[in-house]
């Protein structure tokens, strides 16, 4: 049994593409994050997260087993299907939910991100309750869905028909909470509404200023993603901005949650963890969205943890997605069983609330067949695995083609001047820390990128249509 001075229940928060540095806790110029910026001064705010991928699958994967993708293997995969997409988290990987199930603590998870974050790909495993499906029965026009969807404003459409919102999630989590009484418990709560901005109306925070959406009729992302053409200004206006709106409204619902859990009792006994799979490009490096790349920008996320005997404060120690699987479960007295061939997160909490992290970081995106990443008029531009391995504030980025750039954000913050022509002793003992990462960690796909454990079916047209209403594909 867990101890009285840690509690005996868990709740994970992930707010689906939230990039640290758009929440007000974290410096940004707006005040996007009241609720959680107060609930947060209550806690252990860790100020240098880093995910291990770009996009949700992988990432949610690392959370639940403490695994990089690459030992996991539910990440993207060059299939030979058109709809080749991903390959579900293999069975034989231990994750929270089962370990604590296990044990006889109650599980729960609730996830508005209902595509990646589902029993299709494994990442159900282990809870006893499981709501993950997007409300579709709301508003349909059989047939002309497709037209529909570009003629009804995208607020709309989204909120009737792709995925539930904030306050529904927020709502659903009170529920589960006020049913589980006083058993042990982990519960988990995906959030999913900056995960692509979508026109919201102007709020004081973020006036409406000269903004626009990608025009879709004339491929204007394809020439965006294939360098053909610059991103117009009024396009970064518009993401950015909607993307800030969508964050004030979700921090109202999460705030909502995180009081109930201080009202309610629960804080005596119940540890939250708030964090990010991922952030977003709103602009930077001529990028919009997420997966792509491994730049800060998607990778640096939030990571907040409130509960009985944690000090309050702020910590610098470097710290992975891979870490907070190791940390839940030490909150409920269980630990990680030891994976043959791959290096495990090691837990947040130690004498002083911060734990031994590994001296390096490494984030990974593999491109899957069915991305658009990969569309030939793209030139193969995003046709390549790339990893980046973080060292203090070095960022070696590698990729399946050789190329090696190194980036230094002690003084680029941006990432925007590679010095590895210029630095090669860091290079090569980068080279080498990263040699040594990959032989720690054995693949879980095979040369081909096809999981050792075998893949799941290929997309059917209508799980490629919700990949479209979720903004996962053209």
């Amino acid at each position: 049994d867990a101890p009285a001075s840690r509690g005996d229940a868990v709740v994970l928060i992930v707010l689906d593409t939230l990039r640290r540095d758009r929440l007000s806790l974290y410096g940004y110029g707006r005040a996007t994050t009241p609720a959680i910026d107060a609930w947060a001064r209550g806690g252990l705010v860790f100020e240098e997260a880093m995910s291990t991928a770009p996009w949700t699958l992988p990432s949610h994967a690392s959370l639940f087993t403490g695994l990089y993708p690459r030992a996991h293997g539910a990440h993207g995969y060059r299939g030979s299907e058109p709809a080749g997409n991903a390959t579900p988290l293999d069975a034989r990987f231990d994750t929270i939910a089962e370990l604590a199930a296990r044990a006889g603590v109650e599980t729960g998870g609730i996830a508005a991100n209902h595509f990646y974050v589902s029993s299709r790909f494994g990442l159900d495993q282990g809870f006893a309750t499981w709501f993950a499906e997007g409300p579709r029965t709301g508003l349909s026009f059989g047939p002309l869905d497709a037209i529909a969807a570009r003629a009804i404003p995208a607020s709309v459409w989204r909120e009737r028909h792709a995925y539930y919102e904030a306050s529904h999630v927020t709502d659903l989590a009170l529920d589960w909470l006020r049913a589980v009484g006083s058993r042990p418990f982990l519960l988990f709560v995906n959030y999913f509404d900056v995960h692509e901005p979508t026109d919201r109306p102007p709020t004081a925070l973020a006036p409406l200023e000269s903004e626009r959406p990608l025009d879709e009729a004339a491929d204007e992302e394809i020439a965006m993603l294939a360098g053909r053409e610059p991103l117009d200004p009024d396009v970064v206006r518009y993401w950015s901005n909607n993307y800030d709106r969508e964050l004030e409204r979700l921090d109202r619902e999460v705030g909502r949650l995180l009081a109930f859990i201080e009202t309610s009792g629960l804080a005596a006994r119940t540890t939250v963890f708030l964090t990010a799979d991922h952030g977003e490009y709103l602009g930077e490096h001529g990028l919009v969205g997420h997966e792509l790349d491994v730049h800060r920008e998607v990778v640096d996320v939030p990571l907040v943890v409130r509960g009985p005997g944690i000090a309050a404060g702020r910590s610098a120690q470097p710290v992975s997605l891979v870490d907070v699987a190791p940390s839940v479960l030490e909150r409920l007295g269980l630990a990680l069983p030891p994976v043959e061939g791959a290096q495990q997160g090691v837990s947040l909490f130690g004498d002083e609330g911060e734990g031994a992290a590994a001296p390096e970081l490494v984030a990974e995106w593999y491109p899957s067949a069915s991305s658009m990443k990969l569309d030939p008029r793209l030139g193969g531009r995003f046709d390549r695995a790339i990893r980046v391995l973080r060292r203090g504030t070095l960022d070696f980025f590698v990729d399946d083609r050789g190329a090696r750039m190194l980036f230094d954000r002690a003084d680029d913050p941006g990432q925007m001047r590679d010095v590895a022509p210029a630095r090669p002793d860091d290079v090569r003992a980068l080279g080498a820390a990263f040699a040594r990462w990959e032989a720690r960690n054995a693949p879980a796909q095979d040369e081909e990128g096809r999981a050792r454990a075998g893949v799941a079916a290929p997309l059917d047209a209508a799980e490629l249509e919700r990949l479209r209403e979720l903004g996962y594909a053209p």
